[in-house]
């Protein structure tokens, strides 16, 4: 159940860094970036795409109610107790990194046809 959740929360993180990645690519001024450039950007998209997915599996730990349901033909699912504390520390994750990644996704074509011109 844990891996369904860090999944729920890796594939849009993924598509964030992919995103932010080619949105970088778009509106660099320069052909060659340093080594610490190079450094800080793999740092940063290690911590998007495997720092948040851990964070919404330890966070998880605070929102269940038991550790799982068994649902017939599915097997074993996490389950999440509805209370308001549930919405920002579970549900909000990947509806939060798809938007941002969204963002960089509409920002990226911008400035392809930006640098065009």
């Amino acid at each position: 159940t844990r891996i369904i959740i860090g999944v729920s929360v890796a594939i849009p993180a993924t598509s964030l860094c992919i995103n932010r990645r080619l949105h970088t690519i778009a509106t660099c001024q320069r052909a060659l970036l340093s080594n610490d450039e190079r450094r800080k950007s793999v740092y940063i998209d290690v911590l998007i795409g495997v720092g948040i997915p851990v964070l919404q599996m330890i966070l998880q730990f605070i929102v269940q109610g038991h550790r799982y349901d068994i649902y017939e033909d599915v097997g074993c699912f996490p389950t999440s107790v509805n209370t308001a504390l549930s919405y920002p520390l579970s549900y909000v994750w990947p509806n939060l990194l798809s938007l941002v990644s969204a963002t960089y996704g509409v920002l990226t074509p911008r400035a392809f046809f930006v640098r065009r011109a």
